[in-house]
């Protein structure tokens, strides 16, 4: 079963209805543990919708919802609906960014399919690749899930875009993922790196289409039953980070940014 999870941002309700409504209308019940919502420092409107809206509609199924007093960054959220006390992860998560949805043609079918292919590797996605930056792959040398593996200068990290993605729940956890140091970028291109250095496997999902400026110049044919996900191209539609942010150990080969002493509250809704 998924922990199917989401964080908002900002004043961007109708993203969030188009994401969160393509998953109620097509997510069946016996694959879905529960669904983890993160709203950012978002609108009032935004927060309507998620508090009285959708999260009242499952049956069967709890919906929480984690809402910090500020806007607390991506990873961080993600970090604390990851590792919520009261709930733990179902066996795999499924990530969305509120700019991910599912097309007009998805239904159950992409659910069971996605579920099939999701059990032959630790992390799926759309595949990615990226150069490293700075000292990165220094301070990857000085993380406990380095493994061994070359990683230099010149790396390329290959990695599922983090606009969506399914992973092992056991894997992420086994490791602390997402890292605490990690605020907004890089947090994709980490967990590719997590995932090579520990000889897992990253699987390529191909019922879905990725609209960053690279794919589409491929010109990738649209395929039934599709997730859409990169709406906003590469850079995002709203760049949820701070500005001048560098990547994870980029500038540092000791990481001490900690992200993660902010308040959080928590709602549950239904559930069995």
């Amino acid at each position: 079963m998924f922990s199917v999870c989401i964080v908002s941002y900002g004043n961007h309700k109708d993203l969030l209805e188009r994401s969160l409504s393509s998953i109620e209308r097509t997510a069946p019940s016996d694959l879905i543990l529960d669904v983890r919502v993160g709203i950012n420092d978002v609108s009032e409107t935004a927060r309507e919708y998620v508090m009285n809206t959708f999260a009242r509609r499952f049956k069967g199924i709890e919906c929480i919802v984690y809402e910090p007093t500020n806007n607390v960054g991506k990873y961080p959220l993600m970090r604390r609906m990851f590792y919520d006390a009261k709930r733990p992860l179902a066996d795999w998560i499924m990530w969305f960014d509120d700019d991910s949805h599912l097309d007009d043609s998805a239904d159950e079918s992409w659910w069971r399919a996605t579920a099939e292919k999701a059990v032959n590797c630790q992390v799926m996605g759309a595949i990615h690749t990226i150069r490293q930056r700075g000292m990165q792959w220094q301070g990857i040398q000085q993380q406990p899930w380095y493994g061994q593996m070359k990683v230099d200068e010149k790396h390329k990290y290959r990695f599922a875009t983090g606009a969506w993605w399914t992973a092992q729940s056991e894997f992420i956890t086994r490791w602390g993922y997402p890292f605490p140091e990690i605020y907004h970028n890089g947090g994709d291109s980490i967990l590719g790196e997590l995932v090579r250095q520990q000889r897992a496997g990253l699987g390529k999902f191909d019922l879905l289409r990725c609209h960053c400026e690279s794919c589409e110049k491929k010109d990738r044919p649209r395929r039934p039953g599709v997730v859409h996900v990169n709406m906003g191209g590469r850079k995002g539609r709203r760049g949820i980070g701070k500005t001048g942010e560098v990547y994870p150990w980029q500038s540092s080969l000791t990481p001490s940014t900690n992200h993660q002493n902010f308040e959080l509250k928590i709602y549950r809704f239904g559930g069995s």
